[in-house]
């Protein structure tokens, strides 16, 4: 499981900074454990094939859950424009309770296939 490269403190506010990777040919990332931190902002890789990001949870780190609201699945859609860009997370009680998390390059029903192995930064904080 990747580990955390970095925390950092800012005006009483802790944050943390890990990566995922999508590997060539796959859509889906390994995970992260976000402990008790909030996923704030994701960073695009360079090359992002486009597709929307989706997500799973884990409360284990074994067996993953794809992640829906009340009403659709989470999703956050991003272009091939979005590479080298920060995706910010502006509602981050979407994601309490996400102890592990998994990155999906396309949706569940259509996940989208990275033509290159892609490096997603991930920041969480500690409030």
């Amino acid at each position: 499981m990747p580990t955390y490269i970095q925390t950092t403190k800012n005006q009483g506010i802790f944050l943390t900074t890990g990566t995922v990777t999508i590997l060539n040919g796959a859509s889906l990332s390994d995970a992260i454990s976000l402990g008790n931190r909030h996923l704030t902002e994701i960073i695009m890789s360079a090359g992002w094939t486009a597709a929307a990001l989706t997500f799973q949870f884990s409360l284990d780190g074994i067996t993953y859950n794809n992640a829906f609201s009340l009403t659709a699945e989470l999703t956050a859609n991003t272009t091939a424009a979005l590479a080298n860009q920060s995706i910010n997370i502006a509602t981050t009680a979407t994601f309490h309770g996400a102890r592990y998390l998994k990155i999906r390059s396309g949706t569940a029903a259509t996940p989208v296939n990275q033509g290159a192995d892609r490096v997603l930064t991930v920041i969480s904080m500690i409030e």
